[in-house]
Parts: C-alpha cells; structure tokens; sequence
C-alpha cells in the first residue's frame, strides 16, 4: 500500500480507522498532540516485510544451522544487559520510591501472593508503565429485569483498569515538541483509572504530573495499591481480598462506586504460589512490556453503582491480570472467559466432568533486544475445577511446548447477513502433555473503545473491548501420532465472553503460527520460575514486583 494514501485511512486522532476508533482522549483535553509524529510511527506497521522488521522465525528460518548458538547467546547477553541494567537504575536512580512504605493494610494478608502481583517501579527515571485489570461478571437476578437465562441481558460485566505512567520523552523529542507547540510537554507522568460497564459505556478519570504519579501507592510485592483524585471523595483503593473505590467522568461527569470483596479459587499454574504467565523471563526487565495472571478465576460479592443504577452480587465470576515495563505493545487480541453454561444433566462427559473452568487467551506483537527483530508471541491457558474431587487442573499451551496458531479477524461493525463482527480462532499443542486446545470467539458487538499505553501519546484510545462474546472451548488428548483422542473437556457460552483486539494495524486478518525454536524452547522449559520465587523467600531486600 503506496504511503501517500496512507492518510486517508487514519482518522482525526492518528489512531487507525480500521478499528473505527472515535473519541477524544485524555491527553487530548490535557496537553496538545503531535498527531504527524503519531500518525508516522503507527504507520510504519504498513512498510513491506522486506524492509520492516524481521521475525525472530524469519530470521532462524534463514540460518537455521546456528540458531541454537544465536539462541544461547542471546540468552546470555540478555541476562548479562538485565543485571547491568538493574544495577545502574538502582545506583543512579534519580526518583524516591513512595507509597510502599507508608501503605498501611486494612486485611490481613491472605497467604504467598502471585508472582509479579506487586508493584515493578523501582526508583529509576526511565519511561515506565504499569496497569492492573479486573473483571467481575454478574448475574442478574428476576426482579432486575432479566428477560432471558442465558443472554446478555442477563449478565452485567463490569471492568476496572488501574494505571500509572512514569517518565519523560527523550530530549530530542522534548525539543521538538517545544518548537511546534511552544510547551515542553514534559513527560507522561500520569495516574488514573478507567471502567467499562455492562452498557458498552466507559467512564475515565486521571490526573497528569509527576505530583500526581508519585500519589499513587503500592506495595512492590502484594496486589495492593490505591489512588486519591484531587477531586473529593474520588479515588480507589484494591488490597487482596477488599475493592473499593469511585470515580467521576473527566468529560461527562458522570459517576459510578464500588464496594465488593474477592476470595481467590485458582491463580496461574498448578503449584500453591502460582507461576509466571510469561515463564521465567518476566523476572527480567527483557521483552517488555510483561502480561501476568494475578487470578484466573475468584468469586466476588458486593455492588457497584453505575451511572445512575445498583446493581447488588454473590459469588460472581471475577478475574485479574496486570501488565508492566518500559516498552508498548505494537499490536494484540485477547480472549477471556470465566462464567459458562451450566452442563445438563444429559451432557457428555467432557461437559459435566468440570465444574468451574476459566480461559485466558491472547498473543502479541513485540520488540526483541536486536534493533529491527520482532516476535509474535501466543497462549493459552485454562484451568478447571473438577466436579467431583474440588481439585483444580492446569492446562498451559505456550510457544516453547509446542505451536500456538490464531486467526483473528479485524473487528468492524457487520454487516445485515455477513457473519459476526469479530471472530476469534486459536488453536494450541502442548506436545509434552499430548494435549489440543481449540477456541472460538464471535461478537456481533460494535465493541467499546479504551485507552491503552502507546509510544507517542501516553494513554490514548488503541484497543476494542466487548463483554457479550460468545466462546467455545475444548482440548483434547493426543495420540501418540498426533491425532485427537478424547475429547476432555467441551464448554460454551453464548454471551458472557470478554474479548479485545490492540494496537494495529488491522486491514486484513491476522494469522500466525507461533512457535519457538528447539534451543529457545529448551531454554524457557527451564524450572527457573520456581527457583526466582524461592530466592525471593531469602533476600534481604525485596525485589520490586516479585
């Protein structure tokens, strides 16, 4: 596509027209944009293969006899930079760290917390972002106007994002930024939240600063931390087990709060202290920005009043993850799903084996050490009660035990008779385990747009959420030849999916088959997780975020 039409398909805020983003975002109203700069460097998604970036599976494809060398020395290389690096931001560091040492719990603490669940900042004035996300999906009961069992209108899912931003542009760009405007523009130093309710509409409120970025507390090791606007009787404050909070639209005014308690029924992994979504690299500042599982699946009791209703729960479905470091995701889907048809009675036994299941899915596109080298990454992952001991299972589908292959069409509203809106297909081998997964996500949902990290412009409009999807799941066993067995487990719902599409750009479908090479594979299939979060029981010092 010739770069001179390029304009034409972005819209008024740089932001790509195929997701049909609208809306003005925050920075928008805060500081002026240099929408050119933004336009330009989300346009360089659309230079030809040959001269963009190259995949990490291009590049072994090309040179496959020394791919094992290259691998073992870029994972040396790569621990030898994450040491130096954390060495010079810890020594040179010109930000004091706030909040985690005067934050005082309400609870007592609930047991080992997951890994990665505290906060990551450890001081330095690198660009830095970190962001916790929650979702709670309830049922509605008859006297709230439920009109049909199991249909969007009879599940209210709710979704709370907390973020903040830390650091300053380059002085290049600081520069340039003050001769076209005449303001400096400072940084991105932010703090704020935003929510999505069960009506599509989503509420935001954040304050800019460093003022305000160094309000924000959290503990470096615990999912606990909180926010006070300037605003009165604003603000949130989420420890282990409690949620509470409220918050007022910056362009509408209108409000919503929260008071509602979480008890944890599985994290990520099978083990007591959990495991790391991304293995054990996350514990490295390397292949940034990181994903983390906080709580695949939980039960949540309380209300939240939103824009004008109540709506009251008891053990609702909920779920938590996080995402932290100082790069931004280029492009990603996401799937999630937690609350499932009940299985009849007449079912079959893949259906009515287990009774609580959660799904997380999603994959990415992100920038590797090398200048010019990217990689798509994908999961899957599941875990399931079963019905008749209580015990949970943990089924993981990652690109080092075998490949994760997707086709994630570009969300637009559909058309009268062509098909959903928005479809989501994933399929996954763990070949260690003789497992297959398969998951199918449609919505005939416009999709509501929310404000993501992104390079140029802090927090701006750069994904697509809805939480009406209707989602299959199954996995089978493997022969020994790698045909499907049994089938082990076959659920569905037909409204109470979560799904995302990101970045960008996305004209055509994205299809990929992410697998890593033998020696990478090898390397990540390293029982190193567990090792980190031992060494984390002896250290003197608490290492933030683990």
């Amino acid at each position: 596509m010739a770069h001179a039409a390029m304009p034409t398909l972005w819209t008024a805020h740089g932001i790509p027209a195929a997701l049909g983003f609208t809306g003005t975002s925050i920075t928008d109203r805060v500081r002026p944009i240099d929408r050119q700069s933004r336009l330009r460097s989300r346009a360089l998604g659309q230079t030809p293969a040959s001269d963009g970036p190259r995949s990490i599976g291009e590049v072994a494809a090309a040179h496959r006899w020394y791919t094992p060398i290259v691998g073992l020395a870029m994972l040396s290389a790569t621990l030898s930079l994450a040491v130096v690096d954390s060495a010079v931001r810890r020594l040179f560091g010109r930000r004091r760290l706030r909040g985690e040492r005067s934050w005082k719990l309400s609870e007592a603490s609930s047991g080992e917390p997951p890994p990665h669940s505290g906060c990551h900042f450890d001081g330095s004035s690198r660009r830095f972002f970190e962001g916790w996300y929650m979702r709670v999906t309830a049922k509605l009961s008859e006297d709230e106007g439920k009109v049909e069992e199991d249909s969007p209108s009879s599940r209210a899912s709710f979704a709370f994002m907390y973020w903040v931003e830390r650091g300053k542009r380059p002085p290049l760009l600081r520069t340039l930024r003050r001769l076209r405007h005449g303001v400096s523009g400072g940084g991105f130093e932010a703090a704020g939240a935003q929510v999505m309710g069960p009506d599509g509409k989503v509420l935001f409120q954040a304050e800019v600063g460093r003022e305000a970025a160094d309000r924000f507390l959290a503990d470096p090791n615990r999912p606990v931390f909180g926010f006070s606007f300037r605003r009165p009787e604003t603000g949130y404050r989420v420890e282990e087990r409690t949620h509470r909070g409220s918050l007022v639209d910056d362009a509408t005014g209108e409000t919503c709060d929260w008071d509602y308690s979480t008890t944890a029924c599985a994290g990520y992994g099978s083990g007591p202290s959990g495991a790391a979504t991304a293995g054990w690299l996350a514990a490295l500042p390397i292949f940034e920005p990181h994903w983390q599982v906080i709580m695949a699946h939980g039960r949540s009791s309380g209300h939240i009043n939103w824009r004008g209703r109540r709506y009251e729960f008891s053990d609702a479905p909920s779920y938590a993850e996080k995402n932290w470091g100082g790069s931004f995701p280029m492009k990603w889907w996401w799937v999630q799903c937690n609350d499932w048809v009940p299985a009849s009675a007449s079912s079959s036994t893949a259906q009515g084996r287990f009774s609580e299941v959660s799904l997380t899915t999603g994959g990415g596109r992100r920038g590797l050490l090398l200048p010019g080298l990217v990689e798509d990454v994908g999961m899957v992952a599941v875990h399931a009660k079963e019905a008749a001991t209580g015990e949970w299972h943990f089924f993981e589908f990652v690109p080092w035990r075998g490949p994760v292959a997707w086709s994630v069409q570009p969300w637009r509203p559909g058309l009268a008779g062509s098909g959903p809106a928005g479809r989501w297909a994933v399929t996954a081998t763990n070949r260690q385990a003789g497992l297959e997964v398969e998951v199918l996500a449609l919505t005939d949902a416009e999709g509501s747009d929310l404000r993501a990290p992104t390079e140029e412009s802090g927090m701006d409009f750069f994904c697509k959420d809805a939480y009406t999807a209707s989602v299959s799941l199954k996995i089978w066993t493997l022969t020994k030849q790698g045909v499907r067995g049994d089938l082990l487990l076959d659920v569905s719902t037909p409204c109470s999916g979560g799904v995302e599409v990101g970045g960008g750009p996305w004209w055509t479908a994205w299809e990929h088959r992410a697998e890593m090479p033998r020696a990478v594979a090898w390397m990540m299939g390293l029982p190193l997780d567990a090792g980190l979060q031992t060494a984390k029981k002896l250290l003197p010092a608490k290492v933030p975020g683990l």
